[in-house]
């Protein structure tokens, strides 16, 4: 099997952050502040006017955040981290442990 590259496009600045979005190459070009596009072709664009581009759906990493405690105006606290519960306590049966080595007198 063989492979071969092709240059679609040169002449950027600084690419970050490449997204395949709508059968298109979707990347920031850093120090051009822009958000620029290649088709299959090679052909660039920038969805929108250079100094406003078209904002995309996030692609990326999906953070979850959650409170660790609550502070009342009295100052008391509120504990509100979740405890881990072991899998027995689901119900779940723990594996049996591993056998133990035979003992020789020697």
């Amino acid at each position: 099997m063989s492979r071969n590259a092709a240059v679609l496009a040169d002449n950027f600045t600084f690419t970050e952050a490449p997204r395949w979005h709508d059968g298109r190459l979707w990347f920031s070009d850093f120090y051009d502040h822009a958000v620029k596009t290649i088709t299959a072709t090679g052909d660039v664009d920038w969805p929108g006017a250079p100094a406003k581009p078209t904002p995309l759906p996030p692609h990326g990493v999906t953070h979850h955040y959650a409170p660790l405690a609550l502070i009342a105006a009295d100052n008391s606290v509120i504990d509100c981290r979740a405890m881990f519960k072991p899998g027995w306590a689901w119900g779940l049966t723990p594996p049996p442990p591993p056998p133990l080595p035979a003992v020789t007198s020697g």
